[in-house]
C-alpha cells in the first residue's frame, strides 16, 4: 500500500490443518496431489481456514496495514470427484463484488 498497491492475498492453511487434523484423529490422505477431504474433516478444515484467515488479518492490521477477511461469497465451485477426492471442489466462478469492496475501501482483502 505504502508503493500505491493493493495486493489480493489468497492464502492457504497446510501445515496448521495437517495437525488439527490428526491431533482429530483423521489420517492425510492425498490422491494425484490433492488432499482427499472427508465431510468428518470439512469442518476442521474450515475452522483451521477461518483460524489463519484471522491470524494473517490481524498481523496486518498489527502493522498499520488496512486488512479484510473474505471468507465467503468470492469461489463458487462443483465437486470434483466426490468418490475419488471427497469434498474437494473445483472453482467455477469467482464474484469479485467482496474483493473489489475491500479494494474500494482501501484495505487489502485476505482470502481463505
Amino acid at each position: 500500500q505504502q508503493v500505491g498497491l493493493t495486493p489480493i492475498v489468497l492464502h492457504g492453511a497446510g501445515p496448521q490443518l495437517d495437525e488439527e487434523l490428526a491431533a482429530a484423529g483423521i489420517e492425510k490422505q492425498t490422491i494425484d496431489g490433492l488432499r482427499v477431504t472427508s465431510a468428518p474433516a470439512l469442518g476442521i478444515v474450515r475452522r483451521v481456514f477461518q483460524q489463519q484467515n484471522l491470524r494473517l488479518v490481524e498481523a496486518l492490521q498489527a502493522m498499520d496495514t488496512r486488512a479484510t477477511s473474505v471468507l465467503s461469497g468470492v469461489f463458487s465451485a462443483r465437486y470434483l470427484d466426490r468418490e475419488r477426492y471427497g469434498m474437494v471442489g473445483k472453482v467455477e466462478r469467482v464474484d469479485l463484488a467482496p474483493i473489489e469492496a475491500s479494494l474500494r475501501a482501501g484495505s487489502i482483502p485476505v482470502l481463505a
